[in-house]
């Protein structure tokens, strides 16, 4: 609708008198105003005025107001955007004055007609500013919220009294970050006071909570040379901010990465620009407001992706936790082109590799050790792989543990010396982080020891079952039998096998149930012992060998 079209719709061409009451008589046939001098605003046109001729008065308390209006009209204004906005029945300068001299002006929220009372947000009868003194004329100033609808109501001050004026809104500044092209670039840390004076309306751009929401735009760009992070933005102080949104591309065809209210986080890559969209729900009454922004960027751990595997060996990681910075998953980015565990496909993962230290069954775990604190991701899925990009070997989502049932624990049938990826993962979509737990326990390991001093010898399989057995080769000296095969080299399963199938080793000897041998040899020279524990099936095959263990008794 034309300016020109709504003064003559509301009878505000001066001299344009009729006998009826003006169409916005009532609080339901407002007339619409916009920024600038109106009618014909932005500019306005000298002459042409709003008239209250014939208006009647509102009905006592159905619009509080500071003091008694009479023959009222209404009007209503979209807020475009966010901050001070003054209303004014003043006279600009170098128009023809208008002839209602004692005004007052009254704004409330919102264009619906109240069924009762309800207070104004600001209201003025005699205002300083019109011409910098004293004035009869109405000034009020208000706190606006872009995307708002306000009511403004002008009427007569004393009795009631007829003529016409102008209604003047002047509305803040267009910020220079209002879009995404004059947005400010921003320091990791928190960077406030922040304001959304001068933030305007905007459409959804792929996040639809953002709809006629006031915006401001910021931006952070990484640098070069540091490996994929994670941004994180906060809002922190006043809650008008409730709508947060980070984005990659260039402005005039951004890609939404992640929507929220309050915080939103983001994968980052190296040398990228980012836009920060920060705004407030078209729902929310709150006006002009400040904010605080907390940007954390978390650099993605080394071992983030299987082509970077950290190191790990046989035994409960990290031993040491005060230490360890590697059995967690903060930073974390999610490995692509794997397949579903228990229909997950794991979230913010880490890698490890692990070089098998024996043949046959590898227990892998993320449940707490005994004695030890729970960590605090809660939820984990495992993988094993034989290699990067390679097949599922096992997985394991819920251990089925009563005290840690959504952690967990799998097995795998492992080959003495090849090397296998294990991936420790979130389980569900939120990707969630924290600390765990990793033991990585070969089902058969060898100890030696000589647990009365010198002479005494221990062998013990910490998994001592049925069906164990130990094989020992005594080393004397160089060059005698059998040195050659065995000495500081790790036994095939096959060289093992023949040596007992011919009854070539020194000595064999069962394991108790208890998994342990002992002997005393006393009398005997300084000598080596080698040993490895063997696993055989209930049909007597051989099912899996340790890695050498080595000992000397003096």
């Amino acid at each position: 609708m034309s300016a020109l079209r709504t003064a003559a719709l509301w009878a505000a061409v001066t001299g344009a008198l009729v006998a009826q009451a003006p169409i916005n008589d009532t609080c339901s046939g407002f007339a619409p105003v916009v920024g600038g001098v109106n009618p014909s605003a932005p500019g306005g046109v000298s002459g042409q005025t709003y008239s209250n001729l014939n208006a009647t008065d509102s009905a006592p308390g159905l619009f509080p107001s500071c003091v008694t209006i009479h023959a009222d009209v209404f009007f209503t204004y979209i807020a475009f955007r966010s901050g001070p906005v003054t209303v004014k029945t003043c006279t600009p300068p170098g128009f023809a004055a208008g002839t209602l001299n004692d005004t007052v002006v009254a704004v409330y929220l919102n264009a619906n007609c109240p069924a009762g009372g309800v207070a104004p947000i600001a209201c003025n009868d005699d205002g300083f500013g019109c011409t910098g003194l004293f004035s009869v004329k109405a000034m009020v100033t208000f706190g606006a919220s872009a995307g708002q609808t306000y009511m403004i109501r002008v009427g007569s001050a004393s009795v009631p009294s007829f003529g016409t004026f102008y209604l003047t809104i002047d509305e803040p500044a267009v910020a220079s970050n209002n879009t995404c092209g004059g947005a400010v670039a921003l320091p990791l840390g928190v960077t406030g006071p922040l304001d959304m004076i001068g933030g305007g309306l905007q459409g959804a751009v792929g996040c639809p909570d953002f709809f006629s929401a006031a915006n401001k735009w910021y931006s952070y760009t990484t640098d070069a040379a540091t490996t994929p992070r994670e941004l994180t933005v906060n809002v922190q102080g006043d809650a008008g901010a409730n709508r947060l949104a980070i984005y990659s591309g260039p402005c005039g065809s951004l890609v939404p990465l992640e929507c929220g209210t309050t915080s939103v986080s983001a994968p980052v890559a190296p040398s990228t620009t980012y836009w920060i969209r920060v705004g407030r729900s078209i729902e929310s009454f709150i006006t002009e407001f400040e904010f605080d922004l907390a940007l954390t960027l978390v650099e993605s751990p080394t071992h983030d992706e299987c082509a970077a595997a950290f190191p790990i060996g046989d035994g409960v990681h990290p031993t040491n936790p005060a230490e360890a910075v590697y059995c967690d998953n903060f930073g974390a980015t999610d490995s692509a082109g794997y397949g579903l565990c228990s229909g997950s496909l794991g979230t913010s993962d880490v890698w490890f590799s692990y070089l098998a230290t024996t043949s046959g069954k590898v227990r892998v775990a993320t449940t707490t050790p005994p004695g030890k604190a729970a960590a605090t991701l809660t939820d984990t899925v495992v993988f094993v792989y034989g290699a990067c990009g390679g097949p599922t070997l096992a997985c394991n989502d819920d251990s089925g543990s009563p005290t840690s049932f959504y952690l967990s624990e799998l097995e795998f049938d492992a080959l003495q010396g090849a090397t296998y990826f294990i991936r420790v993962a979130d389980f569900g979509a939120t990707r969630n982080e924290g600390t765990f737990w990793l033991t990585i326990e070969p089902k058969f390991r060898l100890e030696l020891s000589s647990p009365s001093g010198p002479g005494s010898f221990r062998l013990r399989d910490e998994f001592g079952a049925p069906f164990h057995a130990v094989f020992n080769v005594l080393t004397l000296q160089a060059g005698s039998y059998p040195y050659g095969p065995f000495f500081g080299i790790e036994p095939t399963l096959t060289e093992i096998t023949l040596q007992l199938a011919y009854g070539q080793a020194p000595f064999i000897v069962v394991l108790d149930g208890a998994g342990a041998y002992q002997a005393d040899f006393a009398g005997l020279p300084p000598l080596t012992v080698y040993g490895v524990a063997i696993a055989f099936d209930g049909a007597g095959s051989v099912a899996g060998v340790s890695k050498p263990a080595v000992t000397t008794i003096n």
